[in-house]
């Protein structure tokens, strides 16, 4: 379960790094064939502020939580819950915010709810 868990904090922040900087580069979608119609409900003309945020609020405490646990600090379940939980948090807000639902924000969910019960799991183990 612990390799698991580094490979979801490994997998989550490298792949929404990517996806905000692509966001950031090519604020208009085309690159990751994203409508900007689907940003007409927020206050966001284009995916350059969103692919910032998604970068600062999914893919570095990710990466972080990554390398608390890669030098097995102490809060690195706490890092990796933290992480899973702004996971969460970006899907269900990135999903009232468009209304609508995209594959990856299921993907996402999915990655972020792992990461959730793993570092519950992993935590509780170390207390014992």
């Amino acid at each position: 379960m612990r390799n698991f868990l580094m490979i979801m904090l490994f997998l989550t922040g490298i792949t929404a790094l990517f996806l905000g900087i692509s966001m950031m580069s090519v604020p208009n979608g085309a690159l990751l064939n994203i409508p900007v119609n689907l940003l007409s409900n927020t206050s966001f003309r284009d995916f350059q502020i969103p692919g910032l945020m998604l970068v600062i609020t999914v893919s570095l405490p990710c990466l972080i939580a990554l390398l608390f646990y890669i030098i097995n600090h102490p809060s690195r379940f706490s890092w990796a819950l933290g992480a899973g939980i702004l996971t969460l948090s970006w899907v269900i807000a990135q999903y009232v915010l468009i209304n609508g639902y995209l594959l990856f924000n299921a993907l996402y969910f999915l990655m972020g709810l792992l990461v959730v019960i793993m570092a519950v799991q992993l935590r509780g183990r170390q207390l014992i």
